[in-house]
Order: C-alpha cells, then structure tokens, then sequence
C-alpha cells in the first residue's frame, strides 16, 4: 500500500510541475501581436484591431496620419477600438496618403502585452 501511495504522490508532483512550466512564472507577461486596418471605403476612415487577446482588441487606442514627404507625417487624430475591436475617424478633407497605427498596450497587473502596429498605406483623392 505505501508503494502505491508513494506512486501516487509522486506522479501528482510531476503534474503540478508540469501544470507550472505550462503556465509560466507568477507575474509572467504575456505578449500579443496585432494587426491594424485602415479601409479605403466610405466612411473615411475606418478600420478593425486584430489580435489573439481581447484585451489587445477592446479599448485600444488607434491614430490616424497623412503622409506628408520631407516632413514627419501629420497625426490627424486618435480614437478608440469598440467592443469588436472597430474603429472610425472622420476626416473632413481628403487628399493626402494615410495609415493607421494601433498604440502599445500594456497591463503589468493583468500580465498581458499588446505589440504596436501600423496599417498599409492608403491613398485617397
């Protein structure tokens, strides 16, 4: 019987460190990547946040440049991802290249970390 107990004891114990390494470190980051979408189609302009983690899609703050040549590119604005990682700015005139660029986001007490990305380039007449 202590054979079997001892059998016991010790495969419970390698499960436990098994479930460890899996798991990672207490207070391990985890990192996502992201995808950002700028659309060309009305309305201008308007996009969707793509990752793995819905912490990384939900709330995510999105900016939006025009490309200007010989001169650092012009921010335009920010807005927010909704629930589905969706996001639109308005822009009254349109005549420029743009793209659009997902900030860094970081939660060290949920232990998530969500890459930057920036979206292809769009022009519009």
């Amino acid at each position: 019987m202590r054979i079997r107990t001892l059998g016991l004891f010790a495969s419970l114990l390698v499960s436990v460190f098994a479930l460890a390494a899996v798991a990672g470190p207490v207070g391990a980051v985890q990192t996502f990547n992201t995808k950002v979408s700028i659309s060309e189609k009305y309305p201008a302009f308007h996009g969707q946040v793509k990752s793995g983690s819905a912490a990384c899609r939900i709330d995510r703050e999105v900016s939006v440049y025009r490309i200007r040549y010989n001169q650092p590119d012009k921010l335009l604005g920010t807005t927010r991802t909704g629930p589905k990682g969706n996001w639109k700015f308005k822009v009254s005139l349109i005549t420029s290249a743009y793209y659009a660029y997902a900030e860094r986001k970081t939660s060290a007490s949920i232990g998530f970390n969500c890459r930057p990305a920036r979206s292809r380039i769009v022009a519009a007449d």
